[in-house]
């Protein structure tokens, strides 16, 4: 009788620590066997878009169409992409459509004045006549 206490009492002891040491934690080993510290936050911007000047070259590029050559020959005329940034920045202040401006920025005139001249810097461009 003596016997089968014990071995029911130390059942009742040990039979929880069983399912205590057997759960899956949420700490750093746990997550690096499984996998999931490799996994990148919901929403974590990606290193371009993080980015500010690549960013801003993505969207002048991609969504505005102005071509890589004429960023390329902006850069070799001395205006870097902080300074494309910059620009661009100062066309959203000036209340501009940098789709407009960011071709005029990049064949050499400052932010403000394709803001304020950018149809007729199209004009001018389209029938260099006028």
């Amino acid at each position: 009788m003596r016997t089968a206490l014990n071995i029911l009492l130390t059942s009742f002891l040990l039979i929880p620590s069983f399912f205590v040491f057997s759960q899956e934690g949420d700490d750093a080993a746990s997550a690096s066997a499984t996998g999931s510290a490799a996994a990148p936050a919901k929403g974590a911007p990606k290193a371009a878009q993080a980015n500010s000047k690549l960013r801003v070259l993505h969207i002048a590029v991609h969504k505005h169409g102005v071509s890589i050559e004429k960023i390329k020959s902006m850069i070799s005329d001395g205006k870097s992409l902080d300074d494309f940034a910059k620009d661009y920045k100062t066309v959203l202040v000036k209340g501009g459509d940098f789709g407009q401006a960011a071709k005029h920025i990049a064949e050499g005139h400052d932010a403000e004045t394709a803001v304020l001249y950018g149809d007729q810097l199209d004009a001018l461009y389209a029938d260099p006549s006028v």
